[in-house]
């Protein structure tokens, strides 16, 4: 009786963890895409999106411990490891995501909406939900962190594909 306890305090905490891992990871993007969209609606368009993706790169190159220590409040060693290189992992996803903010906004500028909703509704639905299970089900909790990365970089192929052709 007592190892069944254990076991699902075991499970919970866990999933605690796996949860407020994803939370930062949610927090980070909306972040991100709330930014884009101050620069393009200031009219600074892709110098403001060059500007954040480098700001933030340099800011995982520095280290992030502080931002993952924001989640971390009973300063668990492992989770905060686990949380650094994560988000070192995560925030690889930005070049591919600007570049597929940018050609969905182009697509939409151009009166192509068709495409514009293909790139989000892979971006958003259609690839994440699939990449994150069968990433995690590969790799544990680095396919987690790798599922948006590789996401974002599929659509920003397959949306480099739909530029070239329907130019």
């Amino acid at each position: 009786m007592y190892s069944k306890v254990g076991s699902e305090e075991k499970c919970f905490g866990e999933f605690a963890r796996y949860t407020s891992l994803n939370v930062l990871g949610m927090i980070g993007l909306s972040c991100y895409i709330l930014a884009d969209t101050f620069f393009v609606s200031k009219g600074l368009g892709t110098n403001g999106l060059v500007n954040i993706i480098f700001n933030i790169l340099m800011l995982r190159l520095e280290g992030n411990t502080g931002v993952a220590a924001v989640f971390n409040s009973e300063n668990d060693r492992r989770l905060q490891m686990i949380a650094v290189e994560g988000i070192r992992l995560y925030f690889t996803a930005l070049p591919f995501a600007g570049f597929n903010i940018v050609i969905s906004t182009y697509f939409t500028s151009t009166e192509r909406a068709v495409p514009a909703h293909i790139v989000s509704l892979l971006r958003g639905i259609v690839l994440i939900v699939p990449m994150a299970f069968f990433m995690a089900y590969m790799w544990k909790i680095i396919g987690v962190w790798l599922a948006f990365p590789m996401t974002e970089a599929m659509v920003c192929l397959i949306g480099m594909r739909i530029f070239r052709v329907k130019r």
